[in-house]
This record gives C-alpha cells, structure tokens and sequence, in this order.
C-alpha cells in the first residue's frame, strides 16, 4: 500500500476518533512546524502528504513573471492537487527552494495511536482481538505480526502527554 494512499486512510481513522496531528506535534521536523506555524495544521499537513520527501523551488506568487512562471506554478498546483494550497506555498515561500519532508515518524505514530484508539473502541464493544488485528492489517497494508507488536507497545499518545500540565516535550534526535 503505498504511503499517500496509507495517509488518506490514516487522516480518515484520526478524525474519526477525534486525534489530529498537533498530537505528534514534538516528532515533527522544524521545517514542518514553521510550515504549520504559515499555514496552519491542516494545509501543512496536506502538503506533505502529497509532496512530503521531495525538494523543489516555489514559483513567485506574482503572476507576471512570464511563461517559465506560469508553467511552473501549474505543476506545483498539479502535483498537489489543489490551487489554494500552491497558493499558500507560492505566499510564504515563493522564490524558495523547499524541502518538505516525510515526517515518516510522525506519520507511524499517527498510526499507531489509531491501532490503538481502534482496538480498545472495539474491546469496548465485545470484539475479539483476532477480528481486529486482521482488520488492521488489511487497513494499514502491515503484518498481523507487526500489528500484535505494535499493540504489545504503549500507547503513543501516553508517551507524548507531558506529566505536568502545561509541559512541552522535547524530542532530541533528529526524524525526517
């Protein structure tokens, strides 16, 4: 399954369970959070969904810079997937080459919250494990193994709440 179509389900499954991505907000690269900080979480968010791992130099946001301009705009938009949020990119870093990255760490934390956020909803409702780790396999494209192991772990979103009220985490490696 490849990682965008994993994202899409991983953004459906987060908001049916009320998480978002602020929850991961420590594992998230500087160049995410400043993008996050521009354009808030959900147009960042998007932006690295679609293009997430690669670099490339943002057209200027004036629309008169000649054709060159014109065209390259048309394939920032195009490979988005949406005008406005080439728009947002040309707005705050037009004229810059930008590197988005993956944010591969944060995204498997996502998910291992919604594994399980999915398997104690379901406890809750009388399911056995069984149905439920084979269902997420199927769902997130991963081993019934790497699923038992990913419910063996705490749950992330414990690990990232701060003990103390008002708190923040620090993350001291590097994640891309």
């Amino acid at each position: 399954m490849s990682s965008v179509i994993v994202s899409r389900y991983l953004a459906s499954e987060l908001a049916r369970i009320g998480a978002d991505i602020s929850m991961v907000e420590p594992l998230l690269p500087k160049a995410v959070k400043d993008m996050v900080s521009r354009m808030g979480y959900q147009s960042a968010m998007q932006v690295v969904s679609k293009v997430g791992g690669t670099s490339f130099l943002v057209p200027m946001p004036a629309a008169n810079h000649g054709d060159l301009s014109v065209e390259a705009r048309r394939k920032l938009d195009e490979a988005l997937g949406s005008e406005t949020l080439g728009a947002l990119l040309r707005k705050y870093y037009g004229g810059s080459m930008l590197y988005i990255p993956s944010c591969a760490t944060a995204m498997r934390t996502l998910r291992d919250i919604a594994i399980h956020k999915f398997t104690e909803t379901g406890l809750d409702q009388g399911r056995s494990m069984n149905s439920m780790v084979s269902e997420l396999a199927i769902k997130f494209g991963l081993s019934d193994r790497r699923i038992w192991e990913i419910l063996k772990t705490l749950n992330p979103a414990e690990l990232l709440q701060p003990s103390i009220p008002g708190q923040s985490i620090e993350v001291s490696h590097a994640i891309h």
